[in-house]
């Protein structure tokens, strides 16, 4: 295993996870796909095209990849939870009311829940939404909330103790 101070703040993150291989689907999700997949103004298909370098679906956690099962209650509905990796095109990441409204687009566009983990160089940002089925469509999910990470700054890290 490499020094820690070695690994870039994205290696160090997925290390940390420690996801199972059966979990491991890597597989990319190309922008025609994320485009057709729902109703985008022309600046959202701008921003979409502008904006990603490459989006992969890491992971997914699932009955059949992990040992733990799908949660289902009569507003929620969690067959699995992805993992996605999305990689910034070099200016991207500087505009945080773009950058929001990417990722707001990004966990809208897929009907389950995902970790969304946004690389610019070697910065990282952690997204997550609360998504319930909703009231109108119970073939779709309402986004409710996100949460945050902000930017984490992988050259300023400090090791915790």
């Amino acid at each position: 295993m490499a020094d820690a101070t070695q690994l870039t703040i994205l290696d160090q993150f997925w290390q940390t996870m420690n996801l199972p291989d059966s979990c491991l689907l890597n597989s990319r999700i190309y922008k025609k796909t994320l485009l057709e997949s729902i109703d985008l103004s022309s600046a959202d298909k701008k921003l979409v095209n502008e904006d990603i370098d490459t989006l992969v679906w890491r992971y997914t956690l699932k009955p059949e990849t992990i040992q733990i099962q799908r949660f289902q209650s009569e507003e929620l509905d969690y067959p699995e939870i992805a993992v996605i990796h999305l990689t910034l095109k070099a200016e991207a990441g500087k505009n945080l009311k773009r950058l929001k409204r990417l990722i707001e687009l990004i966990q809208r566009a897929i009907p389950y829940p995902v970790v969304l983990v946004t690389s610019l160089g070697n910065q990282l940002w952690v997204n997550l939404a609360n998504k319930r089925q909703s009231m109108a469509d119970s073939q779709k999910l309402t986004v409710e909330s996100f949460f945050d990470s902000g930017w984490l700054d992988g050259d300023h890290l400090q090791p915790v103790e």
